[in-house]
């Protein structure tokens, strides 16, 4: 498994749900960005990127949405759920 590959294809992916929900430009987008600090995502932003999110299986629990939740947790999470591949955004 090329772990690499996968951590880069998981956060692309990412980028464009955050770019799909906040209008931020997916190649403006860190990882290491906070959701609400750094990307200043609100609430309704939040909820509309968990929706995307469970659509490739990943399940976010209302405890972890906090001011310190990151794009490289969400990576990480998307890549372990190992559904980004056969998703096309």
């Amino acid at each position: 498994m090329d772990t690499t590959h996968d951590k880069q294809r998981a956060f692309l992916a990412l980028c464009k749900m955050i770019q799909l929900v906040n209008g931020r430009p997916a190649d403006q987008i860190g990882i290491q960005e906070s959701l609400v600090m750094d990307l200043e995502m609100d609430s309704v932003e939040l909820i509309d990127l968990l929706i995307k999110l469970e659509e490739y299986g990943v399940k976010i629990d209302e405890s972890e949405i906090t001011s310190t939740l990151t794009v490289e947790h969400l990576t990480q999470r998307l890549m372990f759920s190992g559904q980004c591949a056969g998703h096309v955004l």
